[in-house]
């Protein structure tokens, strides 16, 4: 499966793609400073919610992630992973089931993504993080945002992922102990060469959600 990338001026990136988001169509992913439509709407219907149980969510990136990474830098990537003894690559994610009794996912894609009624495959692994009573969904994100500041909508494969995200995002809440971290955070950066990582951005973007890249 091969993606012909081009950058048109200031206003993000192309694809012409050949098969995963379908033979033929091209997309536009637009850059962010804000949340999207969907996940305002979602905000809206449950950010100010008490959250009774909140988890820490990781899947294995899939193997066809892995193997376009692994084309694009011409077999660089599993060799680097190998020196530096990481054994997975994972996508993490936030699920929150709230007072209503409803679950939500928060994660970090080209966007930051919400979503309802969240799924999980048969890889996917979990840790219930303690959370202080009264704690809401908008509380955490709003003091995730003034933690990391203009990084927070902002996306890198290299320095601003999704474990980046969610780390930030237990710190920011005071909710980070030795057992999470180590669950969360995974060094990358010596994984990503400049050309590379603009790449890998990319890829990684497509992979997480779909759903984000917009017309």
């Amino acid at each position: 499966m091969i993606y012909m990338f081009k950058r048109v001026a200031k206003k993000g990136l192309y694809l012409a793609s050949g098969g995963l988001l379908g033979q033929g169509i091209v997309k536009k992913i637009v850059s962010r400073d804000q949340y999207t439509t969907k996940a305002r709407d979602i905000l809206d219907e449950m950010g100010d919610l008490k959250i009774k149980k909140l988890y820490i969510k990781r899947t294995p990136l899939s193997s066809t992630v892995k193997m376009a990474l692994d084309a694009f830098s011409l077999g660089d990537f599993s060799k680097k992973m190998k020196q530096q003894s990481i054994d997975e690559l994972y996508h993490l994610r936030i699920d929150a089931e709230l007072e209503n009794g409803k679950r939500y996912t928060v994660e970090k894609n080209s966007v930051i993504t919400l979503t309802r009624r969240p799924t999980t495959t048969k890889n996917t692994q979990s840790l219930l993080v303690d959370v202080p009573a009264g704690t809401t969904v908008n509380m955490l994100l709003d003091k995730t945002e003034k933690k990391m500041g203009n990084k927070y909508f902002l996306y890198s494969a290299k320095n601003n992922n999704c474990s980046d995200f969610i780390l930030a995002l237990l710190v920011a809440n005071g909710l980070v102990d030795a057992e999470n971290r180590a669950f969360v955070k995974i060094e990358t950066d010596k994984l990503f060469t400049n050309t590379f990582r603009r790449l890998t951005n990319t890829i990684t973007d497509i992979a997480g959600n779909v759903e984000n890249v917009v017309t």
